[in-house]
């Protein structure tokens, strides 16, 4: 039998000096050289042109010196390479190199000011894109407040079980109820607040309300806005703060008058009486004692005679039983505060003197 035949296997019928010889291992393939392969990825990508100009002129030097494959990747390194450097050098020749960093750069910065509605929080102020507020919008762009903005957020409120389903009618006015209050209680200054702002709200969409969303985002949106309509530490001193936090309180309790009639029952309205009188006593009060610019002092403490007026007015209308003596002494306590000496006050703490329209 051939030993080839074989394969070079060893016979048991032959002797051992007939025994043919083991095939020899197959050549180890050379390896790849491994900056042949960067040049190329670099190439490919076009990232850092140069480097995989320099990457692939090593490669070859080594290939040449110490053998191994890669030649053909270094040399479609080089070539990629050259092409990228050339075309980089062109845009920075002509300017569209600055071009598409800025517009690199502003997509970056859109995209880091895209926030989703429901991840609003209050105080950010906001564009929506398009600036079309009356379709669904889901993400919006967020901006400093000292620039040119659509709306601010006032406030968050989260729906409780008792709370009506903001799709119904019902939902709808509780909802714009509740953001009336937010955005008073965020504004406070009702002589500061713009005449074309309007209250905007973002509820939860039927998908959002499946995977368990629950937040009304209340708004405040108009045209023109540049500043940030909020009364706080940040845009008002602590005088100024002081005063519009007393003008409001007697504002908001002014708000709460019952909707019921007075012949029917009036005792929500000796409620609310009584609740007048205790807020004006009170106000009266933090105005007497507070610490004033001395120039503003005179003001303020005219500003207060007249809650202490107003205040007794009334106590005296919670008390009487007739409705035309109730009326009476409530357009007493009302006429008690006049906008002339709110005018003045604001003035001496450098407050806006310009009355809303309402007043």
């Amino acid at each position: 039998m051939d030993p080839s035949a074989q394969g070079g296997r060893p016979d048991p019928q032959l002797p051992a000096y007939q025994q043919p010889l083991p095939c020899p291992p197959p050549p180890r393939p050379e390896p790849v050289n491994g900056l042949a392969i960067t040049s190329l990825v670099v190439g490919i990508v076009c990232c850092l042109p140069p480097l995989g100009l320099v990457l692939g002129t090593v490669a070859l030097g080594q290939i040449s010196r110490k053998g191994g494959r890669g030649k053909g990747m270094a040399i479609a390194g080089i070539v990629l390479s050259a092409i990228s450097t050339l075309l980089v050098l062109l845009m920075v020749v002509t300017g569209a190199a600055g071009d598409a960093w800025n517009g690199f750069r502003d997509g970056v910065e859109s995209a880091s000011r895209s926030k989703s509605t429901q991840d609003l929080r209050k105080g950010d102020c906001f564009n929506v894109p398009g600036g079309d507020l009356e379709r669904e919008v889901v993400n919006v762009d967020i901006v400093p407040c000292d620039r040119r903005h659509d709306a601010e957020v006032t406030g968050i409120h989260r729906l409780e079980k008792s709370d009506p389903a903001p799709g119904s009618p019902a939902g709808e006015a509780f909802t714009e109820n509740r953001c009336f209050e937010l955005n008073d209680a965020y504004v406070r200054d009702s002589w500061a607040f713009p005449d074309d702002v309007e209250t905007y709200y973002f509820v939860p969409t039927e998908e959002s309300w499946a995977l368990g969303d629950r937040e009304v985002t209340c708004t405040l949106t108009g045209d023109g806005l540049t500043r940030s309509l909020r009364v706080g530490p940040d845009s008002h001193d602590p005088s100024q703060l002081s005063y519009i936090n007393a003008e409001y309180a007697v504002e908001n309790a002014a708000y709460e008058e019952p909707d019921a009639d007075f012949a029917y029952d009036p005792s929500p309205y000796r409620s609310w009486a009584r609740k007048m009188s205790a807020v004006l006593a009170e106000r009266a009060v933090a105005l007497r004692d507070g610490s004033w610019p001395e120039a503003a002092s005179p003001s303020l403490a005219a500003r207060a005679e007249q809650f202490e007026a107003s205040g007794k007015e009334w106590a005296v209308a919670a008390e009487v039983a007739d409705e035309d003596a109730f009326w009476t002494h409530v357009t007493a306590a009302e006429e008690a505060l006049t906008t002339e000496a709110r005018i003045a006050a604001r003035a001496a703490l450098g407050l806006s003197t310009t009355p809303p329209p309402e007043e």
